[in-house]
């Protein structure tokens, strides 16, 4: 219910506060199971991102502003970098003080399913973000990963999935699903060091995923020894 959605994230803000995080994602996105495969969604960009300053909105109302507030990027309806003023829409509707973007990479190259090289994924952020450099400043955070998966968007656009008959068996269902969307490998490709000299976050977080540990160092040391090459 409407209620259960906001105690939990209620929760999560007091955990956060008590914790002393410096900042707290908020993903201003909306998607059912079925819409995450035929891409049919049912609102737009607009009632999302006016749905998530409201609920925002309420949430903060009488917080203090001890953490920042990052609205995260999606590659469905609401937060996409795809329309600049949509990002201006939702900046201007949030009141709460501490605000900013999280930008995630790999999430802004799922909005484009014809990439098919990192090479290609550099060019492409570097256009979004060019037509709104105005926001750069806003952009307090990168989630930093990589992901090229038009291949299997394209295969599965517009096909109905057989959907498991119990809500959890569906959620484990597209769980799989939605990673081989979110790939989250690593960001390798030379460009991307000058990409993150452009935005210049205050927070760099290497977000991937590994089968364990010792594959997830030899990830993280890869973008970083991007970044840190001269």
């Amino acid at each position: 219910s409407r209620e259960a959605i906001i105690r939990k994230l209620n929760r999560e803000l007091n955990l956060a506060s008590e914790l002393g995080a410096k900042y707290v994602v908020f993903h201003v996105s909306e998607i059912t199971i079925p819409q995450s495969y035929h891409r049919r969604f049912a609102y737009t960009d607009e009632e999302v991102i006016d749905a998530s300053c409201d609920l925002i909105n309420m949430l903060m109302e009488d917080r203090e502003p001890s953490y920042e507030l990052l609205m995260e990027n999606r590659w469905w309806p609401g937060l996409s970098y795809q329309r600049p003023d949509m990002v201006k829409r939702l900046l201007e509707g949030v009141g709460y003080e501490k605000k900013g973007l999280m930008l995630d990479t790999g999430h802004l190259m799922n909005c484009n399913p014809g990439l098919r090289t990192q090479e290609e994924a550099v060019k492409y952020i570097f256009r979004i973000l060019k037509m709104q450099e105005d926001i750069l400043p806003c952009i307090r955070g990168v989630h930093l990963n990589a992901s090229l998966s038009g291949e299997y968007v394209e295969e599965i656009r517009g096909k109905e999935p057989v959907l498991a008959e119990t809500y959890w068996d569906r959620w484990c269902q597209v769980f799989a699903h939605v990673f081989q969307m979110d790939q989250h490998q690593a960001f390798y490709d030379p460009g991307m060091r000058q990409l993150i000299q452009y935005i210049a976050p205050e927070y760099l977080t290497h977000e991937l995923i590994s089968r364990d540990l010792d594959e997830l160092g030899r990830m993280i040391d890869r973008q970083q020894n991007v970044i840190r090459s001269r």
